[in-house]
């Protein structure tokens, strides 16, 4: 292990293997009976974690789409997590990616690059992001679950573009019905900041399940 991603586990056999995009510390909350949880450390959001790059700033930042670039890092943790895995003699079966916010988002575009994640969650997933919406429509997803959710205040913002998070995201899920994927949508009580460990937890226990 590095300082690039930590590894938490209690048992030999296990149901899923997930990678946390982002370090979130829900190791200490999960329960990890029967799950493994990697970590994923992020250093820049905003650019790391955007598929491509926008023509306006978030906050006086600009997102720069250095995704691709990421996605190496992951793989190379992937590859990494299962030689550890694997010389422990510890066992899973599902991978899971996932994240929250523009990690959920990052965790979707994940799905279309890489054919190696069973399931994905995607936790106030950035979905506002101008074209994403059209670009997974377009891609080929070989995925078999997939979990969405959001909170009911994340749309009341003045921001133009923000605010259209859960149109899409519903929307998002009209896709994933026309593909066959199996999905679930929950909305959580709150704003974007609200209950963000719980959230995910719930998403990784729906997917356990």
């Amino acid at each position: 292990m590095t300082s690039d991603y930590k590894i938490y586990f209690n048992n030999k056999e296990n149901e899923l293997l997930v990678f946390m995009i982002g370090e979130n510390s829900i190791y200490n909350k999960l329960n990890l009976n029967n799950i493994i949880l990697v970590e994923v450390k992020v250093n820049d959001w905003l650019n790391d974690l955007s598929p491509w790059l926008l023509d306006f700033k978030i906050n006086g930042n600009t997102c720069s789409g250095h995704a691709d670039i990421f996605l190496k890092k992951v793989l190379d943790v992937y590859k990494n997590t299962l030689i550890y895995l694997n010389n422990n003699n510890v066992k899973y079966n599902k991978v899971v990616i996932g994240g929250y916010s523009l990690a959920g988002l990052f965790s979707l575009y994940a799905i279309t690059k890489l054919n190696i994640f069973d399931y994905c969650f995607s936790v106030s997933g950035s979905l506002w992001f101008p074209n994403f919406l059209k670009y997974f429509e377009d891609s080929n997803i070989n995925i078999s679950k997939i979990y969405l959710s959001l909170g009911d205040k994340e749309n009341k913002t003045k921001n133009l573009i923000m605010k259209t998070v859960l149109n899409n995201t519903l929307k998002l899920k009209e896709v994933l019905d026309f593909k066959k994927i199996i999905n679930i949508f929950e909305l959580n009580e709150g704003n974007h900041f609200k209950d963000i460990d719980l959230r995910l937890i719930k998403a990784i226990n729906y997917l356990k399940n």
